[in-house]
């Protein structure tokens, strides 16, 4: 039996993310650190890594750092700076209090220092002086299976208030579907959309170039929300580390127009995290799937800086993840990796 569990482990096909989100337990140093590389598939805006790519890396130090609470329940992110792409960033996972139930925990992620990085002094005055804060998160882990003795509930779909329930889409495979994916690679201003299929209801993509701007200048479409089938193109089934990515790419879900005016043409624009919240509703089970229904929508927006809120379900229509991220839209000019927010 354990021969064959090997055999069976050692077949299964290792997909990109799983494989370019792995960390490595960096040993002999007082805390706990890990190692990760910052895949320069995950290219985003102006050269920088995509943030949700930084947060997977982090969710998956902060869940090897803590067996015992295998789920996350929370996170709160703050973007500080980009390490470069390609380079190696070390995460340190402190441990705030860790009970039965919950585990309290903070995480941040460096890179090593060059002039333009956020300077930071890590824990260990051991480890070498030029790492810089690049991530900082705070987590509460624990369990999103019900536990032993747990009191039954309803169907919490059936509880769900409307306005965080999944939209009517046209199943992902169908042709009432076409893949918003090859439109954005038209324009390149997110390389790493190669990695994903997004597919959206043909008739309403047809239907989206139609709307008028309001008289502020924002669109329907965005106070709406848009609704995207997400996955990767390797057909990797769903999971939490999936979704957690998913949850940091605003502007790429829907593809949705932006309100800028007409002479900052799209492929001009950057935009850049700067706190994000996360939290997780359900366990993703690799039964659910490659595919996740995902919806962006805009909850304000004033001069540069926007609110977007981000859902996520699985293909059964159960609430996963929800999202919630202040971020800053501008026109790009020539902006490096590692230059501090």
């Amino acid at each position: 039996m354990a021969s064959a569990a090997a055999a069976e482990t050692e077949n299964r096909q290792e997909y990109f993310v799983e494989r370019t989100t792995r960390v490595e337990r960096i040993q002999g140093r007082s805390g706990v650190w890990f190692r990760a590389t910052v895949a320069p598939e995950y290219r985003n805006y102006g050269g920088v890594p995509l943030g949700g790519f930084l947060f997977a890396l982090t969710l998956r130090a902060l869940l090897a750092a803590h067996p015992n609470h295998p789920d996350p329940l929370t996170c709160g992110l703050e973007f500080i700076a980009s390490p470069p792409v390609g380079s190696v960033v070390e995460i340190e996972v402190e441990t705030m209090k860790e009970g039965r139930t919950f585990a309290f925990t903070t995480a941040k992620l460096f890179a090593r220092s060059s002039g333009s990085l956020a300077t930071a002094t890590a824990t260990d005055p051991a480890v070498h002086p030029s790492l810089s804060l690049c991530l900082h998160v705070t987590a509460t882990l624990g369990h999103l299976h019900p536990l032993r003795n747990s009191p039954t509930f309803p169907d919490p779909r059936t509880l769900m208030n409307p306005s965080y329930a999944p939209r009517p889409l046209p199943t992902p495979d169908s042709p009432d579907c076409v893949d918003r994916a090859e439109e954005l690679k038209k324009v390149r201003w997110a390389p790493f959309v190669d990695l994903f299929r997004m597919h959206e209801d043909r008739e309403a993509v047809a239907n989206a170039g139609t709307k008028r701007p309001l008289p502020d200048n924002s669109f329907n479409e965005l106070l709406e929300g848009s609704s995207t089938w997400m996955s990767c193109k390797d057909g990797q089934p769903a999971d939490v580390i999936l979704a957690a990515m998913f949850a940091d790419t605003p502007l790429l879900v829907g593809a949705s127009p932006m309100p800028v005016k007409p002479s900052v043409p799209r492929n001009k624009l950057t935009y850049s995290t700067v706190t994000m919240t996360v939290d997780f509703h359900a366990p993703i089970s690799s039964s659910n799937g490659p595919w996740l229904q995902t919806m962006q929508r805009d909850l304000h927006r004033r001069g540069e800086l926007t609110i977007y809120e981000f859902l996520c379900w699985t293909r059964e229509g159960e609430l996963v993840l929800s999202a919630r991220q202040q971020g800053w839209m501008r026109e790009r000019r020539g902006r490096k990796g590692g230059q501090k927010l």
